[in-house]
């Protein structure tokens, strides 16, 4: 009994160091194959957003990429994408299809120049299908896309890449291009939560609240593709007796480069050039954007007519009671960044007793050689005489040489006619 109890005490152990020796390896194993799968390194985010997209649509990202929907699955959802590189369709993905449990991660391998032996994986995209969408007009699937640094391409157009800043609440970080990140107000039951808001030009642009961790971001329709403006991920936050405070990484802000609005200001009668004092005249604008945040209708320099949050159309100013003389008539859009944009016209104002709808004699068009045409006519030179320097004037007879030829066709017909009417003569004097 005791050797079967002292044999028993030894093997015990060791079974049970080897079961445990066994756990450790399948636990090294396992994060080994978990670190392997992750084991890349993120650069800057340069774009991030959440956006519906069909079937067949392409997005274009920054630094050349973009992306394809080739198809889409409501189950999961799932999606056929194509990454695509400067038009060329990139061939190094392990999988083409996005899962919303199992995004696409599109990853490349950079050595080291210093030594070749060292590489390092660098993920620049993930595609994310978050919701399957479905439409009367094409079904959808939202994406959150986002997209990391290349470091091989340039990035000029950025103004701030990868920052990171503590703000204060209540206070503001002053970026680039009149835009401003303030901290409103940070959650004090769970600390995991901030308030933020995104300004530009005194205009407020986005408000949000997002926990500790998310991506604070600011994006715009350009042609109807997203593109991020603003990026922010709040890491931390510190709250004591006498501040609170919110720590940011990966602030990083794009140039963005305003183009013309649709916008266009004219009088309700375009043909005309001037109006009468005594005419009310109706001005119209037209707004072709939807972001537009207020129109003002300025008549030399005074407001006339505002209007706030305009939608697409078209609206009418009346204008009546005009002094005589020109006036400058001025449409300012402020866009919802803050944008500003300028259309302008002139009308002139004229007395009432004006008739402004026929032109005037000094509007009517005289060919030039007009007045000259019969002073050219040389039907007889000027008798001979003394031109003042001694020389004397030849009788040159008839010469027609400076005549012009409407001149000549006119005594042409003079000539034919003075001959049927002597030739009528002739005859009634001889019968």
């Amino acid at each position: 009994m005791k050797k079967l109890s002292l044999k028993y005490s030894k093997s015990g152990p060791m079974k049970n160091s080897k079961l445990l020796i066994l756990l450790v390896l399948c636990l090294v194993f396992i994060f080994s194959v978990s670190c392997t799968a992750a084991g890349y390194e993120k650069n800057a985010l340069v774009h991030y957003s959440e956006s519906e997209i069909e079937a067949g649509q392409t997005v274009h990202l920054e630094q050349g990429y973009s992306i394809k929907i080739v198809d889409i699955g409501k189950s999961g959802p799932s999606s056929f994408i194509e990454i695509y590189h400067d038009d060329h369709e990139v061939d190094d993905l392990d999988d083409n299809i996005a899962r919303n449990d199992s995004p696409i991660e599109y990853i490349i391998t950079i050595e080291d120049d210093d030594d070749e032996d060292n590489e390092t994986d660098y993920l620049l995209l993930s595609i994310t299908p978050l919701e399957y969408i479905e439409r009367s007009d094409s079904n959808r699937v939202k994406f959150k896309i986002e997209q990391y640094l290349d470091v091989r391409y340039d990035i000029d157009e950025f103004l701030l890449v990868d920052e990171s800043k503590s703000v204060r609440v209540g206070e503001s970080l002053e970026l680039e291009e009149g835009y401003a990140l303030e901290v409103l107000d940070i959650d004090r039951n769970s600390k995991d939560k901030v308030s933020l808001r995104l300004m530009r030009n005194d205009f407020s642009l986005i408000d949000d609240e997002i926990e500790i961790g998310d991506i604070f971001y600011y994006n715009r329709e350009i042609d109807g593709q997203p593109m991020t403006i603003f990026t922010a991920r709040p890491v931390n936050s510190f709250v004591s007796t006498h501040s609170e405070v919110v720590f940011f990484e990966q602030i990083s802000q794009r140039e963005y480069l305003v183009g013309d609005k649709d916008i266009d200001l004219f009088l309700s009668d375009q043909d005309k050039s001037a109006v009468k004092q005594d005419e009310i005249t109706v001005v119209r604008y037209y707004i072709g954007d939807d972001d537009v945040q207020e129109a003002i209708v300025s008549l030399n320099n005074d407001i006339i007519d505002r209007r706030n949050s305009p939608q697409q159309g078209t609206y009418s100013v009346l204008l009546e009671d005009l002094d005589l003389g020109e006036h400058e008539i001025e449409l300012e859009v402020v866009a919802s960044d803050g944008t500003r944009s300028f259309k302008e016209i002139s009308i002139t104002v004229v007395d009432s007793t004006v008739d402004i709808g026929e032109p005037s004699l000094d509007d009517e068009i005289i060919p030039e050689n007009t007045s000259s045409i019969f002073d050219n006519l040389k039907f007889w030179s000027s008798d001979s005489g003394d031109t003042g320097n001694g020389d004397e004037i030849e009788d040159e007879g008839y010469d027609l040489s400076d005549t012009p030829p409407f001149a000549l066709i006119l005594l042409g017909v003079l000539l034919v006619f003075g001959g049927i009417a002597a030739l009528i003569v002739y005859v009634f004097r001889i019968s």
